[in-house]
């Protein structure tokens, strides 16, 4: 286990938090728990990655237009499916098993991208643990891994401190709740992320949901704890999560250190494409980690990655060798005419849904067939995948049960309270 030392401390929580929180940070919280693990990952070309320390963006005063476009789209692969296989996985075909975006799958290609993304992008500050998560993820086995920290998450525009939804959130029981608007968040991601490269992605993201998907990337991957969005119910408490689960290879002792759930699965519907980006996705309106793991690291490798190929398409015209972009291919989709790509493959449930299955293709050798059809909880090592109904009750598609089902947990009641002031698609 890691000891959390050095971490920059949050701002005071607002008037949601309860009121005996009020003057407590989580920087306390944090000393007091176990907690490393890594959230997120970019893709870096391996030959990139490894050989080249050099940082992207050599000044704080240096737009992304500015610092060398020509090197961002070479950052990696993330825009490749990480398969070259020739027989399909399911009866969906090949189309389906190349809808995921993986990057490599190789675990020393995969370890040594989400290493040098770190050392590039994050301050260092959180370096060394984050470092340290990689290992323990990615190592030998050997050694416990770490239990998630009782925070929660959520954020909004405006205060939840009277809705009953964020009320099932906030009364729960030897858990801190911590509520950001976008002055408060913005302070946050500045006091921690302060002159690093991912402080320059986050004012590239500007207003709205892209920094709403960010910031509890960063959260979650930093202080770790439980994210869900303002217009959830929380059905079940988070110790009942994961209750009665099947095992997938050795069983692991301890706690999970992870929990996602499914948001869809198409069964064997051939026309799966015209509805969903992939055959499986994962949910990001609630999910839950440990400090720093692997997931959340890679989740935010791929929104910089995007973000790069983005800013420096913005800036091919203000510097003489700036590659052309148009036509290029960011996860799933073409950029757009307009220099831009849509959430889901920017920072939205399709980075996160990619993240989530390269992790396990790369740690545990899984694929993503073994995530259909979950109707129980599936525990791999570390990680905990609740079915459909886990997060999603009640949707009426891909064999949810109810709010009443023994594996509801969170019901999602689709407010688009991200939308609000939002001209984001």
């Amino acid at each position: 286990m890691l000891k959390n030392t050095g971490m920059p401390r949050l701002p005071p929580p607002t008037t949601a938090s309860t009121p005996h929180e009020k003057n407590r940070d989580l920087y306390g919280l944090a000393k007091s728990k176990r907690g490393v693990a890594l959230l997120l990952v970019l893709s870096i070309t391996s030959l990139f990655c490894v050989f080249d320390a050099a940082p992207l963006i050599p000044s704080r005063m240096i737009s992304y237009g500015h610092s060398q476009p020509h090197s961002w789209p070479q950052l990696g692969s993330l825009d490749v499916s990480g398969t070259n296989a020739t027989t399909p996985l399911t009866s969906l075909g090949l189309e389906a098993d190349k809808s995921f975006h993986l990057g490599s799958t190789v675990k020393e290609t995969y370890k040594a991208e989400l290493k040098q993304f770190i050392q590039r992008a994050f301050p260092k500050g959180l370096r060394e643990m984050a470092h340290a998560s990689i290992e323990l993820y990615l190592g030998d086995h050997t050694q416990a891994l770490p239990e998630i920290p009782h925070n929660i998450y959520q954020t909004s525009k405006k205060d939840p401190n009277l809705d009953w939804r964020s009320s099932t959130w906030r009364n729960i029981p030897d858990y801190r709740y911590w509520f950001f608007n976008d002055e408060s968040a913005d302070k946050w991601v500045r006091s921690v992320f302060g002159g690093s490269e991912m402080e320059k992605v986050w004012d590239a993201l500007g207003s709205g949901v892209k920094r709403a998907d960010m910031l509890r990337y960063l959260l979650v991957a930093v202080e770790g704890g439980i994210y869900s969005d303002v217009d959830t119910v929380r059905l079940k408490g988070p110790d009942k999560w994961g209750h009665g689960a099947n095992f997938q290879g050795p069983k692991s002792k301890g706690s999970p250190s992870v929990f996602v759930g499914i948001e869809a699965d198409v069964g064997t519907r051939s026309d799966w494409h015209k509805w969903w980006p992939r055959p499986l996705q994962i949910v990001q309106w609630t999910f839950a980690a440990a400090p720093f793991h692997p997931i959340l690291i890679d989740t935010l490798c791929r929104v910089y990655h995007v973000t790069a190929i983005v800013e420096a398409n913005k800036g091919k015209n203000q510097t003489s060798n700036a590659t052309d972009l148009e036509g290029h291919w960011v996860g799933g989709e073409l950029l757009r005419d307009d220099g831009t790509i849509s959430i889901m493959e920017w920072t939205g449930p399709g980075v996160f849904t990619d993240s989530v299955i390269r992790y396990l293709a790369a740690e545990h050798n899984t694929t993503w067939p073994m995530l259909k059809n979950l109707r129980r909880p599936l525990r791999i090592r570390d990680m905990v995948v609740l079915p459909v109904t886990g997060f999603s009750p009640g949707v009426g598609l891909f064999g949810a049960g109810d709010t009443a089902n023994a594996e509801a947990m969170v019901q999602h009641l689709f407010a688009g309270s991200w939308k609000s002031g939002s001209h984001d698609e």
